[in-house]
Order: C-alpha cells, then sequence, then structure tokens
C-alpha cells in the first residue's frame, strides 16, 4: 500500500533510474499514441502528482520533481525509438505506438503499483491484493530461474504452495 509520500519516494528514484522511460510506458498502457500525445498525457500526469502533493502539504521540492518528468520531443523521440529497438513498444502503421508484451512486463516489474497512486482513486485493499500477488508472482519467476536439482530438497514446501493456489482459485468460481 502507497501513500504520498511513497509516491514521490518512487518518482525520485524512478527519474534516477531513467523516469522517462517509465512514464512513456505507464502513459502507452493507457493506450496507443502518438508522439504529442504521449508528451500530453505525461505533462497531464505530472499535474495530477504535482496537485497530489499540494493537497497533501507535501511541497518539498514538488515542482522540480514533477515537472523534470515532463519531456521534450528532442527526448521523447530517440527515447520511442530506442523503445522500439528493445521490443518494448511498436510503432503502428498510423504513427501510434502501443506497448508490447515485453513492454508491458517491464511496466509491471518497474512500477508495482505505484500507477495505482496516480491514476485511480485509491482501494487500499486492492492495492495491498494486487501488491501481494506481484510479489507473489516474482518470488515463483525467480524460483523458475534456479535450477531444478537446487530445489529438489524445497519440493514439498513447493508442492504445498501449489495446492494453496489451486485451493484459492477454486474459491473464486
Amino acid at each position: 500500500m502507497y501513500n504520498l509520500v511513497d509516491v514521490l519516494e518512487r518518482l525520485r528514484e524512478l527519474e534516477k533510474l531513467g523516469g522517462l522511460k517509465f512514464m512513456v510506458l505507464h502513459v502507452l498502457n493507457e493506450g496507443p499514441k502518438n508522439g504529442t500525445e504521449i508528451m500530453d498525457s505525461i505533462e497531464k500526469h505530472r499535474k495530477q502528482v504535482n496537485t497530489m502533493l499540494n493537497s497533501q502539504s507535501h511541497t518539498e521540492n514538488a515542482e522540480e520533481i514533477c515537472s523534470s518528468l515532463k519531456p521534450s520531443s528532442g527526448a521523447i523521440y530517440p527515447l520511442l525509438k530506442k523503445l522500439v529497438s528493445k521490443n518494448l513498444i511498436v510503432k503502428r502503421e498510423d504513427s501510434r505506438y502501443e506497448l508490447t508484451e515485453n513492454g508491458q512486463y517491464s511496466l509491471e516489474k518497474i512500477s508495482g503499483h505505484l500507477h495505482h497512486s496516480l491514476n485511480k482513486p485509491m482501494n487500499r485493499g486492492m492495492i495491498v491484493v494486487d501488491t501481494a500477488l506481484n510479489e507473489i508472482e516474482s518470488y515463483i519467476r525467480f524460483l523458475s530461474d534456479i535450477k531444478p536439482e537446487k530445489l529438489q530438497s524445497k519440493k514439498e514446501s513447493i508442492s504445498k504452495m501449489s495446492k494453496m493456489l489451486i485451493e484459492l482459485e477454486k474459491s473464486l468460481k
């Protein structure tokens, strides 16, 4: 669950790691856009963050942090080309860009659930559930990368968790 301070902290970290990449993926998660629409959407998100920060009296450096998320065309178009070459987005025939499956995965990996805090009214219960499911999925991906022989001694625990997940899924029907 993220409060406003957590959101601000994540924005600072994302900016250090290349926040523009995150913002492009984030706005394309809303649907296909051309370069100008991407820049406009990023500006809109910047304004939302400023409004949230100001309304919560967390104004320290808010403008400085959020304004750095507004891209220029000289920054956005080379980045779009790079994201296409990395198969994170595709450029459609109508010159609009959209996320690929790799882009969607990368966005989730980078953002966790920051996008819930920026786009939608907070439903704290669902954010907690989403966070737990993301963490479980991350741990499963991690374990999947380990050689099976190294996990052999944990087979009983893995089997128990698998049965628990199956029971949970059955309860949802």
